[in-house]
């Protein structure tokens, strides 16, 4: 097992890896594995962890691998907490994020530390995300990348171009835009977007995202059908809020998309309700969650709202 402050002749900054977690221990530990079975391995492993139990998962693979893994326990929900609270604690300015249900290629360390370190100062670096084989008949991973090629982009485009299950940036960058909205993202009301919302910040703010289909990670296929439709309905509802927030934004403003979304879905939906009524059901639980989603966010959220990562005082987090 080999280090990450160097990759042959040149030399990187130390990176702390960042997992978050939660009542996974399974897909963690598989996820663990893939990480430190690689080729390079980042400096620091931070996984935190805010499951109701803890098994000793952790524990047991950072002594057999005899490297660096910190397993912090968070009484918070959501994934948006864990991520900013990881940045907080970490050991390095450089910063590596996967999800718990991801498994990286052997080199997938070594190909995004170099898309970093060659991109424009505070850009953020996001990799290719495939998914693996069903593992169950009929399962399923969602967020996935499709026709995904090496691209610099600069302003918001009208789609989603960042995948925080895959990606890389300096604490500062996430500090300058004030991290991960902590009111969207899995565990909370509107449980999806976090990493759009961070995008349109990022993006509308001058920061550039680059995508590197060389950093190659796998999103496990493990979710059953029967999970699909709820699913929907909690991306619906994530990506209506995010759409909302930004409604208004001088730059990039969401409005012509939330709309268009509407228009698109609800054509999709009468299609498929003429000749096969059972598939438009995922349609309709996106369309549905899209729209309440966004409704409820100018409803009740559209206070603006700052959410530091770094801190000296951790009570001030959030």
């Amino acid at each position: 097992m080999t280090s990450d402050r160097s990759t042959g002749d040149e030399p990187f900054e130390p990176a702390t890896l960042i997992i978050p977690t939660r009542d996974r221990p399974g897909l963690l530990a598989a996820s663990l594995r893939s990480v430190l079975d690689a080729e390079l391995v980042p400096d620091e492993i931070l996984v935190v962890d805010q499951s109701t139990t803890c098994d000793g998962t952790v524990e047991r693979l950072a002594a057999a691998a005899d490297h660096p893994i910190r397993h912090i326990h968070e009484s918070s929900a959501g994934v948006s907490r864990g991520r900013n609270v990881g940045a907080r604690l970490a050991m390095h300015e450089v910063l590596l994020f996967i999800d718990d249900d991801v498994l990286v290629e052997r080199g997938w360390c070594r190909v995004i530390r170099v898309a970093l370190a060659a991109a424009p100062d505070h850009a953020v670096v996001t990799g290719r995300l495939e998914a693996t084989e069903p593992e169950q008949p009929g399962a399923f991973a969602p967020s996935t990348t499709a026709n995904f090629s090496r691209h610099t982009y600069t302003e918001p485009i009208g789609i989603d171009v960042l995948y925080s299950g895959n990606m890389a940036m300096r604490r500062l960058t996430l500090r300058t835009v004030g991290g991960f909205d902590v009111r969207l993202g899995p565990g909370t009301s509107y449980p999806a977007a976090e990493d759009n919302d961070l995008a349109h910040r990022l993006l509308t703010s001058g920061v550039a995202i680059v995508s590197e289909p060389d950093a190659l990670a796998h999103h496990r296929a493990w979710r059953p059908a029967s999970a699909l439709l709820p699913l929907r309905w909690r991306y619906g509802r994530g990506q209506g809020a995010f759409l909302a927030k930004h409604l208004t934004d001088q730059r990039g403003s969401t409005g012509p998309r939330l709309g268009s979304q509407i228009v698109r879905y609800a054509r999709r939906i009468a299609r498929a309700g003429r000749e096969r009524p059972a598939a438009a059901l995922p349609d309709l639980a996106y369309l549905l969650g899209l729209v309440i989603g966004a409704v409820q966010w100018i409803l009740c959220e559209r206070v603006p709202r700052r959410f530091p990562v770094v801190t000296d005082d951790p009570s001030r987090q959030e």
